[in-house]
């Protein structure tokens, strides 16, 4: 069981954060006192688990490091590369998938996911490049 000081934290960070989430005139209007901050319960979830924190989480760095890899790369198959050694499972690649800003299903299967992040990744410049004329990928202006 938590301490009643660790609640304290833990609701004074969340207090931060909302605050950090105010545009500067809703900020401005709490500072002159007509705006205020109100902390309520939300329904079903004290005491459960809070599922986020059971999945297994991707940093931002390790997803950046991959689109940067992806970024460099002229040919799908070493896209696909980079994401089998990077042991990609689903929960991986729907992460990176959203970073990027790719639409999925969540029908989508593992190779599916792997499909559509090398064809916005790379498949795009490869494209690309065929429509301006340019017939090897590495050739630059």
């Amino acid at each position: 069981m938590k301490s009643n000081k660790q609640i304290f934290i833990k609701l004074l960070r969340e207090v931060e954060k909302n605050v950090k989430n105010l545009k500067d005139e809703q900020f401005e209007e709490f500072v002159k006192g007509n705006f205020r901050i109100q902390i309520t319960p939300l329904k079903d979830t004290i005491n459960k688990p809070n599922k986020k924190k059971i999945k297994k989480g991707v940093s931002e760095n390790q997803l950046q490091e991959v689109i940067n890899l992806l970024n460099n790369t002229d040919e799908r198959e070493a896209g696909l590369k980079i994401l089998n050694e990077k042991g990609a499972n689903k929960f991986y690649l729907a992460a990176l998938m959203k970073s990027l800003d790719i639409p999925s299903l969540q029908r989508d299967n593992i190779e599916k996911l792997k499909e559509k992040i090398i064809e916005a990744t790379i498949g795009y410049r490869l494209r690309s490049k065929a429509i301006q004329g340019k017939s090897r990928p590495n050739e630059r202006d």
